[in-house]
Protein backbone atom coordinates (compact mmCIF):
# COMPACT_ATOMS: atom_id res chain seq x y z
CA UNK A 1 0.00 0.00 0.00
CA UNK A 2 1.50 3.38 -1.01
CA UNK A 3 1.46 6.65 0.90
CA UNK A 4 -1.68 7.97 -0.84
CA UNK A 5 -3.69 4.86 -0.04
CA UNK A 6 -2.56 4.93 3.58
CA UNK A 7 -3.57 8.58 3.91
CA UNK A 8 -6.99 7.76 2.46
CA UNK A 9 -7.38 4.76 4.77
CA UNK A 10 -6.49 6.70 7.92
CA UNK A 11 -8.55 9.70 6.80
CA UNK A 12 -11.57 7.43 6.27
CA UNK A 13 -11.15 5.76 9.67
CA UNK A 14 -10.99 9.20 11.33
CA UNK A 15 -14.03 10.35 9.31
CA UNK A 16 -12.11 13.39 8.04
CA UNK A 17 -13.07 14.91 4.68
CA UNK A 18 -10.62 16.47 2.23
CA UNK A 19 -12.03 19.88 3.11
CA UNK A 20 -11.45 19.27 6.84
CA UNK A 21 -7.92 18.01 6.23
CA UNK A 22 -7.13 21.03 4.07
CA UNK A 23 -8.54 23.48 6.63
CA UNK A 24 -6.79 21.93 9.65
CA UNK A 25 -3.44 21.26 7.95
CA UNK A 26 -3.21 24.51 6.00
CA UNK A 27 -2.60 22.60 2.76
CA UNK A 28 -4.50 24.20 -0.18
CA UNK A 29 -7.41 22.00 -1.22
CA UNK A 30 -6.18 21.89 -4.83
CA UNK A 31 -2.75 20.67 -3.71
CA UNK A 32 -4.33 18.09 -1.42
CA UNK A 33 -6.62 16.81 -4.18
CA UNK A 34 -3.63 16.38 -6.52
CA UNK A 35 -1.78 14.45 -3.82
CA UNK A 36 -4.71 12.16 -3.11
CA UNK A 37 -5.33 11.58 -6.83
CA UNK A 38 -1.82 10.19 -7.18
CA UNK A 39 -0.51 12.91 -9.50
CA UNK A 40 2.17 13.89 -6.95
CA UNK A 41 4.72 11.07 -6.85
CA UNK A 42 6.87 12.47 -4.02
CA UNK A 43 5.00 14.71 -1.54
CA UNK A 44 7.04 17.26 0.38
CA UNK A 45 8.10 16.27 3.88
CA UNK A 46 6.43 19.37 5.28
CA UNK A 47 3.15 18.36 3.59
CA UNK A 48 3.28 14.85 5.06
CA UNK A 49 4.11 16.22 8.51
CA UNK A 50 1.10 18.54 8.37
CA UNK A 51 -1.14 15.65 7.31
CA UNK A 52 0.22 13.46 10.11
CA UNK A 53 -0.51 16.14 12.69
CA UNK A 54 -4.18 16.28 11.62
CA UNK A 55 -4.62 12.51 11.26
CA UNK A 56 -2.85 11.96 14.59
CA UNK A 57 -0.41 9.44 13.13
CA UNK A 58 3.35 9.12 12.65
CA UNK A 59 5.20 9.60 9.38
CA UNK A 60 6.25 5.94 9.53
CA UNK A 61 2.54 5.00 9.50
CA UNK A 62 2.38 6.49 5.99
CA UNK A 63 5.78 5.55 4.60
CA UNK A 64 5.96 2.08 6.12
CA UNK A 65 9.54 2.80 7.13
CA UNK A 66 10.94 2.45 10.63
CA UNK A 67 12.68 5.64 11.64
CA UNK A 68 13.47 5.26 15.34
CA UNK A 69 15.97 8.11 15.45
CA UNK A 70 13.58 10.56 13.79
CA UNK A 71 10.21 9.55 15.20
CA UNK A 72 10.57 11.68 18.36
CA UNK A 73 10.91 14.75 16.15
CA UNK A 74 7.72 13.92 14.31
CA UNK A 75 5.94 13.36 17.61
CA UNK A 76 7.09 16.77 18.83
CA UNK A 77 6.05 18.41 15.54
CA UNK A 78 2.52 17.02 15.89
CA UNK A 79 2.20 18.68 19.30
CA UNK A 80 3.20 22.17 18.12
CA UNK A 81 0.58 24.88 17.69
CA UNK A 82 -0.12 26.41 14.28
CA UNK A 83 2.58 29.07 14.70
CA UNK A 84 5.19 26.45 15.61
CA UNK A 85 4.29 24.19 12.69
CA UNK A 86 4.44 27.12 10.29
CA UNK A 87 7.86 28.14 11.60
CA UNK A 88 9.32 24.61 11.38
CA UNK A 89 7.90 24.14 7.88
CA UNK A 90 9.42 27.47 6.77
CA UNK A 91 12.85 26.42 8.07
CA UNK A 92 12.63 23.05 6.31
CA UNK A 93 11.73 24.68 3.00
CA UNK A 94 14.48 27.31 3.27
CA UNK A 95 17.16 24.74 4.18
CA UNK A 96 15.99 22.46 1.37
CA UNK A 97 16.29 25.35 -1.08
CA UNK A 98 19.74 26.29 0.27
CA UNK A 99 21.02 22.75 -0.26
CA UNK A 100 19.60 22.64 -3.79
CA UNK A 101 21.23 25.95 -4.68
CA UNK A 102 24.62 24.75 -3.41
CA UNK A 103 24.71 21.89 -5.93
CA UNK A 104 28.14 21.45 -7.61
CA UNK A 105 28.80 23.80 -10.48
CA UNK A 106 28.80 22.41 -14.00
CA UNK A 107 32.29 21.55 -15.24
CA UNK A 108 32.68 22.27 -18.93
CA UNK A 109 35.56 21.43 -21.24
CA UNK A 110 37.19 24.69 -22.43
CA UNK A 111 36.33 25.54 -26.02
CA UNK A 112 39.45 25.75 -28.22
CA UNK A 113 40.04 29.18 -29.74
CA UNK A 114 39.86 27.65 -33.22
CA UNK A 115 36.24 26.56 -32.70
CA UNK A 116 33.09 28.67 -32.58
CA UNK A 117 31.35 28.96 -29.24
CA UNK A 118 27.96 30.08 -27.97
CA UNK A 119 26.90 31.58 -24.68
CA UNK A 120 23.83 30.12 -22.98
CA UNK A 121 22.09 30.97 -19.70
CA UNK A 122 22.21 28.08 -17.25
CA UNK A 123 19.42 28.26 -14.70
CA UNK A 124 20.54 27.70 -11.13
CA UNK A 125 17.28 26.22 -9.91
CA UNK A 126 16.83 22.75 -11.38
CA UNK A 127 13.90 21.71 -13.47
CA UNK A 128 12.56 18.54 -11.93
CA UNK A 129 13.11 15.08 -13.28
CA UNK A 130 11.02 13.96 -10.37
CA UNK A 131 7.91 15.64 -9.04
CA UNK A 132 8.50 19.28 -9.85
CA UNK A 133 10.24 22.22 -8.26
CA UNK A 134 9.73 25.94 -8.70
CA UNK A 135 11.63 27.39 -11.64
CA UNK A 136 12.95 30.89 -11.06
CA UNK A 137 13.54 32.56 -14.39
CA UNK A 138 15.59 35.36 -12.81
CA UNK A 139 18.32 33.12 -11.42
CA UNK A 140 20.89 32.00 -13.98
CA UNK A 141 24.53 32.19 -15.02
CA UNK A 142 26.08 32.25 -18.47
CA UNK A 143 28.07 29.27 -19.72
CA UNK A 144 30.24 28.98 -22.82
CA UNK A 145 29.97 25.81 -24.92
CA UNK A 146 31.18 24.70 -28.34
CA UNK A 147 28.80 25.32 -31.22
CA UNK A 148 27.84 22.05 -32.90
CA UNK A 149 24.93 20.82 -34.99
CA UNK A 150 23.30 19.77 -31.71
CA UNK A 151 23.99 22.86 -29.59
CA UNK A 152 23.47 25.62 -32.17
CA UNK A 153 19.69 25.58 -31.72
CA UNK A 154 19.78 25.71 -27.91
CA UNK A 155 18.35 28.80 -26.22
CA UNK A 156 19.14 27.90 -22.62
CA UNK A 157 20.40 25.10 -20.38
CA UNK A 158 18.90 23.58 -17.24
CA UNK A 159 20.32 21.38 -14.50
CA UNK A 160 17.85 18.60 -13.69
CA UNK A 161 17.22 16.83 -10.41
CA UNK A 162 15.59 13.56 -9.42
CA UNK A 163 15.60 10.10 -10.92
CA UNK A 164 12.34 9.89 -12.86
CA UNK A 165 14.12 10.22 -16.22
CA UNK A 166 16.66 7.50 -15.51
CA UNK A 167 18.40 5.54 -16.86
CA UNK A 168 18.94 7.93 -19.80
CA UNK A 169 19.17 11.11 -17.72
CA UNK A 170 20.88 11.22 -14.34
CA UNK A 171 20.45 13.54 -11.37
CA UNK A 172 22.57 16.66 -11.99
CA UNK A 173 22.68 16.37 -15.79
CA UNK A 174 22.54 19.63 -17.73
CA UNK A 175 20.15 19.59 -20.67
CA UNK A 176 19.83 21.91 -23.66
CA UNK A 177 16.47 23.41 -24.63
CA UNK A 178 15.19 24.90 -27.88
CA UNK A 179 12.47 27.30 -26.76
CA UNK A 180 11.18 27.90 -30.30
CA UNK A 181 9.87 24.35 -30.75
CA UNK A 182 7.19 22.45 -28.83
CA UNK A 183 7.67 18.68 -28.39
CA UNK A 184 5.66 16.26 -30.46
CA UNK A 185 4.20 13.19 -28.70
CA UNK A 186 7.10 10.98 -27.69
CA UNK A 187 9.61 13.86 -27.53
CA UNK A 188 11.10 15.41 -24.38
CA UNK A 189 10.18 18.87 -23.21
CA UNK A 190 10.18 21.39 -20.39
CA UNK A 191 6.83 22.29 -18.89
CA UNK A 192 5.74 24.80 -16.27
CA UNK A 193 2.61 23.40 -14.60
CA UNK A 194 0.94 25.52 -11.91
CA UNK A 195 4.28 27.25 -11.35
CA UNK A 196 6.43 24.11 -11.13
CA UNK A 197 8.99 22.98 -13.71
CA UNK A 198 8.98 19.47 -15.18
CA UNK A 199 11.33 17.65 -17.55
CA UNK A 200 9.22 14.87 -19.09
CA UNK A 201 8.27 13.05 -22.26
CA UNK A 202 5.18 14.54 -23.89
CA UNK A 203 2.34 12.04 -24.11
CA UNK A 204 -0.34 14.20 -25.70
CA UNK A 205 -2.59 14.51 -22.66
CA UNK A 206 0.01 13.62 -20.04
CA UNK A 207 3.64 13.94 -18.99
CA UNK A 208 5.57 10.67 -18.92
CA UNK A 209 8.67 9.66 -16.96
CA UNK A 210 11.29 7.33 -18.45
CA UNK A 211 11.64 5.61 -15.07
CA UNK A 212 8.79 3.05 -14.84
CA UNK A 213 8.61 3.57 -11.07
CA UNK A 214 6.89 6.92 -11.66
CA UNK A 215 3.28 7.38 -12.69
CA UNK A 216 2.18 9.44 -15.66
CA UNK A 217 1.01 12.95 -14.77
CA UNK A 218 -2.27 13.92 -16.50
CA UNK A 219 -2.13 17.49 -17.80
CA UNK A 220 -5.78 17.84 -16.74
CA UNK A 221 -4.61 17.80 -13.12
CA UNK A 222 -3.14 21.31 -13.58
CA UNK A 223 -4.90 24.61 -14.01
CA UNK A 224 -2.07 26.24 -15.97
CA UNK A 225 0.36 24.45 -18.33
CA UNK A 226 3.06 26.23 -20.37
CA UNK A 227 5.61 24.49 -22.61
CA UNK A 228 9.05 26.15 -22.43
CA UNK A 229 10.58 24.19 -25.30
CA UNK A 230 11.90 20.88 -26.59
CA UNK A 231 14.95 19.18 -25.07
CA UNK A 232 17.52 18.74 -27.82
CA UNK A 233 20.49 17.30 -25.98
CA UNK A 234 22.63 17.04 -22.89
CA UNK A 235 26.01 18.49 -21.94
CA UNK A 236 28.71 15.93 -21.23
Amino acid sequence: MDIVEKIKQIKHSRKITNEDLSLKSGIPLGTLNKLLSGSVAEPKLSTLLSICSVLNCRLSDLTGETLPSSDPLFEKFSQLDDHGKELVTLIIEKEYQRCRESAPAVTLTPVPQSRRAIILPLFDLPVSAGTGVYLDGDSSENIKIEMTDKTKDADFALRISGDSMMPKYQNGDVILVDSSVSPEPGELGIYICDGCGYFKKFGGDRLISLNPDYRDIPLSSFEDVVCKGRVIGRLK
